[in-house]
């Protein structure tokens, strides 16, 4: 897997999380949660409201965050971007459970993880199922 683009906190970026099944947070609870810049965005998955287990990205001006992955940058390639996306739409066990699997859990330990269920390394350390769900949600990931 070869990086071929980065992503910055821009619209390109806004659109592919739209399209993967994000919903912007709305102005109104920016404006409540004290983001009145509109260089600060706030991506979640599925639904309007952050919870404990709910996955979401935040724009602050030109950085890109995600904090479960310990994720603070200015850009993001395209293999990491993907694996970002696809980890969160694994269901909530699956991810609390690769999660506590990496000390300390980063997006490159994430990546690797992902690489090793596509390409079929490591077989043994991984159910079936677990690598199916791993190969799906890669699968759905849209960043075009």
């Amino acid at each position: 897997m070869t990086a071929s683009k980065n992503y910055y906190a821009n619209d390109e970026l806004a659109n592919i999380l739209l399209k993967n099944g994000y919903v912007e947070s709305s102005r109104d609870e920016m404006i409540k949660k004290g983001f009145v810049s509109p260089s600060k965005r706030e991506f979640v998955l599925g639904r309007k409201k952050i919870g404990v287990n709910t996955p979401w990205i935040r724009f602050d001006h030109s950085t890109i965050t995600e904090y479960s992955l310990q994720f603070i940058e200015d850009e993001i390639d395209e293999n990491r971007l993907q694996a970002l996306l696809a980890f969160h739409k694994l269901p909530t066990p699956t991810r609390y459970s690769i999660q506590t699997s990496f000390h300390p859990f980063s997006i490159d330990a994430l990546l690797w993880y992902f690489q090793r269920a596509l390409s079929n390394d490591y077989l043994h350390y991984y159910s079936k199922n677990r690598i199916e769900r791993l190969k799906n949600a890669w699968q759905q990931v849209i960043l075009n």
